[in-house]
């Protein structure tokens, strides 16, 4: 039998064993509820109409500050992205991203809470108590998750059998096509770049006098549990410029990413746009200043680039594997196990081969992979799942 040797795994695509996708599964879906439940918890103190506006314009909107903000909506979908993630030993590139952008951005508004004197007493109040819950146990459980998948990982290429993991059918994520692959190099490029053009607009516009108190969180109306804007914006540039190299890479991390980057992108720029709308100001040059109708083209700038990212990664058709190793041996040919009717090909003998219709697969225990027999003709119900790039982002 030959014997693969590690050095060869150096340069391999790393994935997720099954038990660590599991645990991790279990953590985004806490995630997920944690924050499902924390905003039907606003939505009961002050009814959906004030904490969508809230959502719009900032806590300020509310008598009382809430716990949920705008980034709850994005947290939301980013977290049951998380749980799709785990359905392929792929996950790991997605995961990291949920991980590392739970960690950061909730790590930054619990630093804030308990360090700015203008925060002193929040605890004294329900929903002060409720926002350092929150904070503590969203960026407990992302710290968890990037534990969990810094442990769990192994070579792709891996052998399996007697003393190592079993065989899992899942195989890495397909990378983006060209077109999506220049989409998010050009729109997320863009997005980055448009950020960090302001954040230095509002430095210079401001002075460092004012402009700290965006990094400190140190601003009016602001709710507890909000990231410091600039510290958001920021986070968000680098993170944008990191999914579009990836996918100028075309990477294993390019479509997770991607995706993840467009949607807070869309969610941003729906919400600024409503908010311009609602006031009656939206690209009105009478009123407005070039600053002002600059940034509001830019809010329109996120919806398209948001919208044109998600629709040029989405998975829409099956992977082509031909690249990837191939399963053991499956003879097909005639003469191989019970003879078949009228003479046709004989089924696959005990051990090998897919099985009878309908029946679950059956793969050797161990042994190394040889190249594959003909495909057999497509029967209902024949045979393992298909494995395609559907299964992961």
């Amino acid at each position: 039998m030959s014997q693969i040797h590690p050095a060869n795994f150096t340069h391999q695509r790393l994935v997720l064993t099954r038990d660590a996708r599991g645990f991790a599964g279990v953590l985004c879906a806490l995630l997920a509820l944690y924050t499902l439940v924390a905003i039907i918890r606003d939505i009961a103190e002050v009814g959906l109409h004030d904490m969508f506006w809230s959502w719009v314009y900032g806590a300020g909107f509310t008598a009382d500050y809430k716990v949920t903000t705008q980034l709850d909506l994005q947290f939301l979908v980013l977290f049951l992205a998380g749980v799709a993630f785990c359905r392929t030993a792929a996950a790991l590139p997605g995961l990291v991203t949920v991980g590392v952008l739970t960690v950061v951005l909730r790590a930054a508004p619990l630093l804030a809470l308990v360090s700015i004197d203008a925060y002193d007493g929040f605890e004294t109040v329900s929903y002060g108590k409720w926002a350092l819950a929150t904070l503590i146990t969203e960026l407990v459980l992302g710290l968890v998750l990037l534990l969990v998948v810094l442990v769990g990982r192994r070579p792709a290429n891996a052998p399996t059998g007697p003393g190592g993991p079993p065989p899992e059918p899942a195989l890495p994520p397909v990378a983006p096509k060209p077109a999506g692959a220049v989409a998010s190099l050009l729109l997320l490029g863009g997005a980055a770049l448009a950020g960090a053009a302001w954040q230095i607009y509002l430095l210079v516009d401001l002075e460092w006098d004012g402009y700290k108190y965006l990094l400190t969180g140190e601003t009016p109306d602001r709710a507890l549990t909000e990231v410091q804007p600039a510290v958001y914006a920021w986070a968000a540039v680098v993170f944008f410029g990191v999914a579009a190299l990836a996918g100028a890479a075309r990477s294993a991390a390019s479509r997770p990413a991607g995706l993840i980057a467009g949607w807070m992108l869309l969610v941003v720029g729906v919400l600024d746009v409503t908010s311009y709308i609602d006031s009656d100001w939206f690209l009105d040059t009478d009123i407005l200043g070039t600053d002002d109708v600059l940034w509001q083209l830019t809010s329109i700038y996120y919806i398209v680039a948001g919208l044109a990212v998600l629709l040029a990664l989405l998975p829409t058709e099956p992977a082509d594997h031909s690249g990837q190793p191939a399963p053991a041996w499956q003879p097909t040919g005639p003469g191989w196990g019970q003879p078949g009717p009228m003479g046709g090909p004989g089924a696959p003998a005990p051990g090998w081969g897919p099985g009878a219709p309908g029946a679950a697969p059956q793969q050797p225990h161990w042994g190394p992979a040889m190249p594959p027999g003909p495909p057999p003709p497509p029967q209902g119900g024949y045979g393992p799942p298909p494995q395609d790039g559907r299964q992961g982002w």
